[in-house]
Parts: structure tokens; sequence; C-alpha cells
């Protein structure tokens, strides 16, 4: 029994398409975590570290949460005006050798349209978040609800590939 439900385990990514975060070829994935917002809002963002080790260029095409209706890539910019926008992207970069960062004030993963009850850090809340990349990988990625960025950007979960 023990050899099925490992052999089950070993498939269920080929079978779902998904790939654990640890399973993805030359990405690590850092600090996956959502910005708790006051309940009467159905808008949140969610930010990660995405490590490129690899010798390839690779990119983050889309994004896809069962918490939320619709979810899309986004930039904040300052626009000439001086104040800040945010432009839907149609795919994030992530050049090999390098780290790109999603975070406030920046590139985000902007989570719209919540379905169900407001998500909280003191009640340990974490958004589970599908990445779909360049190469056919897709990877979930459990997203931990915070009030705040942490400190250092190195806290938290890590996702290493």
């Amino acid at each position: 029994m023990l050899r099925r439900s490992a052999l089950l385990a070993a498939l269920m990514p080929i079978a779902t398409g998904v790939l654990q975060a640890d399973q993805l070829q030359g990405l690590t994935l850092h600090d996956p975590w959502v910005r708790e917002v006051p309940p009467v809002s159905d808008r949140s963002a969610a930010y990660v570290r995405i490590e490129n080790s690899g010798s390839a260029d690779r990119t983050l095409l889309a994004a896809e949460s069962e918490l939320f209706e619709r979810v899309e890539l986004h930039e904040s910019r300052e626009g000439d005006d001086g104040t800040m926008r945010m432009i839907h992207l149609d795919e994030i970069a992530l050049p090999a050798g390098d780290t790109t960062v999603l975070e406030p004030g920046g590139y985000h993963i902007m989570l719209i349209d919540r379905i169900g009850e407001p998500l909280s850090e003191a009640d340990g809340d974490e958004v589970p978040i599908r990445l779909h990349f360049d190469n056919g990988e897709n990877a979930r990625v459990e997203a931990t609800v915070r009030k705040h960025a942490p400190d250092n950007g190195h806290e938290g979960h890590d996702m290493d590939h």
C-alpha cells in the first residue's frame, strides 16, 4: 500500500500538470505572501521572489487562485505626472542568473474579486496560487497572508527548486 501511495504521489504532478514549487527546473520561489486587506475589500496582491539559477531566460505568463475570480500580472509604475499607476502585464521576464522580485510598488500578482471570507494574518490564512511559466511548467505555492511585507525579503517560507 505504501508503494502505491508513493507512486500516486509521484504521478500526481504529471496527471494534473501542476508541479510543487520545489520541482521547477532552474527556478526557486522565495517567501510567497499576500497582503491582508480590510474585510470590505475584495482585492489584494501577491508577492514572491523568483530566482532563476538556470542558463536560460524564463517568463512568468500567468497566475490563478481558486480564492479569487480573476488574477492578473501587474506592475506599479510612476506616471509622467508623478502618480503611481498599475499597469496590466502579459508576462514578467525572469532573466537567467538573476532574481526577479514581485514586491509592493513593483511587479505583483493582482488578486481580484475574492471568493469567500476575508483573509487574515491572525487566522493563519494562506492563499493557493498557481503560476504558469513559458516552458509549460505550472507550480502551486501557498502564499501566507501578512499585514506587512517581510523586513528583509528573506524571511518566511522559501520554496527551493
